[in-house]
């Protein structure tokens, strides 16, 4: 029944894990074009305003901002794309305006539509990520209803419907655009296209498989089954601390019961790890990791990133660490068309450059905070860089980890920033573009 001529609306945003099996397959029946898979609960009430407008009604909703980049956000953006002429997006950039509720808003003002203008313009209000205090918020959404289009809490500009893409809604100024342009006018490659990433391992128990290094009770099991691990923590950029825990790594065990000692230690956690939803359904023994992933792709030369972090840690590992599910990994595919290697993708990755490219597109979370997930981080664009410059790249890789390991912070600042310009150059960059990236607003 289309009747409403306005929709104004503060859905709820309720997550795929807090939402009922059966509830949820209602849900996907109901609103299967825009509610799939790990889709949230305040997709289905963009849809239902999209059913109870008027052709030529508004829908003006505060909402989280995560459908923007979010995986599984992808079949609403594909919906709000071809129903609506999207008038206005306003993204507060991760900060929490609403005191007490724990979730990044962004508001959408959209026009019901059968037919949408190749013209259609956008109108976006993003704001800058600065350490604003709640009793400040106010004065935040004061500013929106300013007819002057500058700000000192965001940026507006405009920008053409047809321009996003139903994989990610990339909201760049004028400026953004050039650059993200720029680089990808010279990346015949993807990083998909150049290494296979995997997740670090879930154990569904920690205190049953992950131990100190100083923990005795390890020192009744056969250094085998100990491999050493990390954590998010403990990846930063160009450098992974050494591991002070190990995890035992009963995976490859086919008969526990050859293995008194592991037993008598794993008894203690039976129930509990007998309880794991793999164990109950015979898909996995008692004694192993819930997800032990393949110990083969831990056992060699690496890059390891972590899963949420404020700016680019890439870092090669090269003690052959096992990781918690906190930590992904990067492993070189065979090199038929190229000759990157971990140091070129390292250097590039953590560059200042970079850096801003991931952040133009990537899972906000909360002001600071990106999520690192392979889906969206694979998405970047890799140079072809011939051979002998690679070679000058893995000099200074090997020039950086040995002043990290000095301490000689003057001479590693120094090396980076000329890293750093050398993409710049490489890249075109104008100092204009060079600023706005060094400042990085």
């Amino acid at each position: 029944m289309q009747s409403v001529d306005v929709v104004i609306g503060n859905p709820p945003y309720v997550g795929h894990k807090e939402i009922q099996t059966d509830y949820m397959k209602q849900l996907k029946n109901r609103y299967g074009e825009v509610y799939r898979d790990k889709g949230d609960l305040s997709y289905c009430f963009i849809y239902r305003g999209w059913e109870l407008l008027k052709p030529g009604g508004q829908l003006i909703h505060i909402t989280s901002r995560y459908f923007i980049e979010a995986l599984y956000g992808k079949p609403l953006r594909a919906f709000i794309r071809k129903a609506f002429a999207i008038q206005e997006i306003v993204d507060f950039n991760g900060l929490r305006v609403i005191e007490g509720v724990g979730v990044d808003p962004a508001i959408i003002r959209l026009l019901k539509t059968n037919r949408i203008d190749d013209a259609q313009r956008i109108q976006v209000k993003r704001f800058f990520i600065k350490n604003h205090k709640p009793e400040s918020y106010s004065k935040l959404i004061e500013s929106l209803v300013q007819t002057d289009q500058s700000s000192d809490f965001y940026e507006s500009f405009e920008l053409s419907q047809i321009q996003l893409h139903d994989d990610s809604w990339r909201l760049y100024s004028p400026l953004t655009r050039r650059i993200i342009e720029k680089i990808e006018t010279k990346t015949p490659f993807t990083l998909d296209n150049v290494v296979h990433s995997f997740q670090g391992i879930i154990t569904g128990n920690d205190k049953a498989f992950i131990f100190e290094a100083t923990d005795p009770v390890r020192l009744g099991f056969e250094s085998c089954w100990l491999k050493p691990w990390i954590k998010n923590k403990d990846v930063k950029a160009f450098e992974v601390a050494k591991p002070q825990k190990q995890i035992l790594y009963t995976n490859q065990i086919s008969a526990i019961d050859e293995h008194p000692e592991l037993v008598a230690h794993l008894e203690a956690y039976r129930e509990k790890l007998k309880n794991r939803r793999e164990c109950k359904n015979g898909k996995l023994a008692w004694y192993k990791l819930q997800w032990g992933r393949d110990p083969d792709h831990f056992e060699r030369r690496k890059i390891v990133f972590p899963y949420k972090a404020t700016q680019n840690r890439f870092a090669i590992d090269e003690a052959h660490a096992y990781f918690s599910a906190d930590v992904y990994g990067l492993i070189l595919k065979p090199r038929l068309y190229h000759q990157i290697t971990e140091e070129f993708l390292v250097l590039l990755l953590n560059s200042k450059l970079y850096n801003y490219y991931f952040k133009s597109y990537g899972k906000k979370l909360g002001d600071k905070l990106y999520e690192y997930y392979p889906n969206t981080l694979l998405r970047l664009g890799i140079p072809d860089i011939k051979d002998e410059t690679i070679k000058v790249f893995k000099d200074s890789y090997d020039r950086i980890v040995e002043l990290k390991k000095s301490g000689d912070n003057v001479g590693l600042g120094k090396i980076l920033a000329d890293i750093d310009q050398w993409f710049y150059d490489f890249f075109e960059l104008n100092q204009i573009e060079i600023a706005a990236i060094e400042t990085n607003r």
